[in-house]
């Protein structure tokens, strides 16, 4: 069993646990050991968000790579800290920001899509949780409130108007 903890990345075995966390030289531990969220994915991976960016765990190796932002590239996280993690049927991660809004990232190319600002071009926000539907449309819920994004059209409209006087999600 994985648990993402705000000191690192611990395995559980049945009997003992295994902590990996951030060593400052290597490049390919851990960003941070500040863990915000973790999935796994269907080639066994672990991807993990942090307050430094994402991270993807192979349990094999014990290695990860990072994806972090980098202010003078265009195709890098939109911003430092990531709170959620999800992926779509079609193989692409998704990664719900602090303050830079959702990314998705093409594990394939390596090519980043930023979305920023819903439907009437306001900045969405922190993005807390997302989820992609039967439908392959990305549901995410932040502190402005629910939203889904049609990835053919890429629009996401507001779920909600009035998300402020209604802070409960299903």
């Amino acid at each position: 069993m994985w648990f993402a903890t705000r000191d690192g990345l611990n395995r559980y075995d049945g009997n003992a646990f295994v902590v990996y966390k951030n060593s400052p030289n290597d490049s390919g531990s851990l960003s941070s050991n500040f863990l915000q969220d973790l999935m796994q994915d269907d080639h066994g991976y672990l991807w993990i968000a942090t307050n430094t960016g994402a991270n993807k765990f192979d349990p094999e190796t014990e290695r990860c790579t990072r994806y972090v932002h980098d202010p003078d590239n265009p195709n890098t996280l939109g911003g430092a800290s990531v709170k959620s993690i999800a992926q779509d049927n079609r193989g692409s991660f998704w990664f719900g920001t602090e303050d830079s809004g959702l990314d998705k990232v093409d594990p394939r190319t390596g090519t980043f899509t930023h979305y920023r600002n819903d439907s009437d071009g306001q900045f969405v926000g922190r993005i807390i949780e997302l989820i992609e539907d039967t439908h392959r449309e990305i549901w995410f819920v932040g502190e402005r409130g629910l939203f889904h994004l049609n990835q053919q059209t890429g629009h996401f409209p507001s779920c909600n108007q009035d998300w402020h006087q209604r802070r409960q999600c299903v």
